[in-house]
């Protein structure tokens, strides 16, 4: 058995840190300390602090997965949704007459066919 201990530096912040392992031989421990110097590049404080800030962004989708939600559309009644959007985005002031009778008339045809 050999004990391995590789001195790596962090790339974010630059402090340098052990990490160690328990090798059948030497020759191993010694192939895993080069390999362990040139591949662990990040500190235990960097690692925990990326960590925190992903579960936290992880947080705001799932808080934003939540708040769009009760936006969803039940399958069954998209089309009483489309008609209530047709109706808030209509444009009363700027039709005239003739046109705010025939938009009544085909929204009124759209709401008997559900």
């Amino acid at each position: 058995m050999a004990k391995a201990t590789a001195t790596c530096t962090c790339a974010k912040c630059g402090a340098t840190f052990t990490r160690t392992k328990i090798c059948c031989n030497r020759r191993d421990a010694d192939s895993w300390e080069e390999w362990a110097a040139a591949n662990f590049d990040e500190c235990d404080a960097c690692y925990t602090a990326r960590k925190a800030s992903e579960r936290e962004a992880a947080a705001a989708l799932l808080g934003d997965a939540e708040k769009r939600k009760d936006e969803q559309v039940n399958l069954f009644d998209y089309r009483k949704t489309e008609i209530i959007n047709e109706l808030q985005t209509l444009d009363v002031m700027a039709l005239t007459p003739m046109d705010a009778i025939n938009k009544l008339f085909l929204l009124r045809e759209k709401a008997r066919k559900l």
